[in-house]
């Protein structure tokens, strides 16, 4: 038995502008001045004098403590440091937006997220870079808004962040997204493969402010050659904190 037990803080970040000028008279004033606002869940949002560019600037830190009962396997009690992550994200104008994000809780700083992204084409929104791939409601969800501790174990068959370019389009009831994708950038994940396409589609036959009936269907094919033909796949059941129990070996 397992009992685990996380506390979630959003990181406060500073944004700081700093600029040199002569002296102005009030006549020749920028008409935009440069601001920057808090909004909770959101982070720090800075407005230059542009308007056409906004850039955010949002962090989350997650800590796990783990403490064990167990009479087959010996299971540490242990605490840890789950995300510390620092993200910026940026839009430019209405039809391009941009973002990066990257994990400091490990040893070594990690990329999660880089993306650029154009909203004007073929009636829906083009997004390529490091990305996730459009299958499975669970995996698409933040772990700002996990209802669980961590992703259920069927997660383990999903494709993290991989390289690729992703096509978004969506209506008030329904979304369908379909993308092109290689592996990922540190191939540690099994799930990586030459390349694959994955697509998912939703609809909402019941969509009122307090109800809502969510549909989805999704599905991805890999091309997997050589040595990424093996495919071995170790599930954490359900704490991080806990090595894996489970061990499908090569298959």
């Amino acid at each position: 038995m397992s009992r685990s037990i996380r506390a979630r803080r959003t990181l406060l970040a500073l944004a700081l502008l700093v600029t040199a000028h002569g002296p102005v008279a009030a006549d020749d004033a920028p008409s935009h001045a440069a601001r920057w606002r808090y909004r909770e869940g959101r982070g720090i949002q800075l407005t230059l004098p542009d308007p056409g560019l906004r850039l955010r600037l949002s962090g989350l830190a997650q800590f796990d403590a783990a403490w064990s009962d167990t009479d087959a396997r010996s299971i540490d009690d242990h605490f840890e440091v789950r995300r510390g992550r620092l993200a910026l994200r940026g839009r430019l104008g209405r039809a391009w937006g941009f973002g990066a994000e990257a994990d400091f809780s490990g040893p070594d700083p990690l990329l999660v997220e880089a993306f650029l992204r154009y909203g004007r084409i073929a009636g829906g929104r083009l997004t390529a870079g490091y990305i996730k791939e459009p299958i499975g409601l669970e995996w698409q969800s933040s772990s700002r808004s996990a209802i669980f501790m961590e992703r259920s174990l069927a997660s383990v068959f999903l494709p993290p962040y991989h390289v690729g370019a992703r096509m978004n389009w969506s209506g008030r009831r329904w979304s369908v997204a379909a993308g092109a994708f290689g592996g990922g950038i540190y191939g540690e994940d099994p799930t990586d493969g030459d390349w694959s396409l994955s697509t998912r589609a939703t609809f909402a036959p019941l969509h009122r402010r307090r109800q809502v009936v969510h549909l989805g269907l999704g599905g991805s094919w890999r091309q997997r050659e050589g040595n990424r033909a093996r495919l071995r796949l170790e599930p954490r059941p359900e704490v991080h904190l806990v090595e894996a129990l489970a061990d499908t070996g090569v298959v």
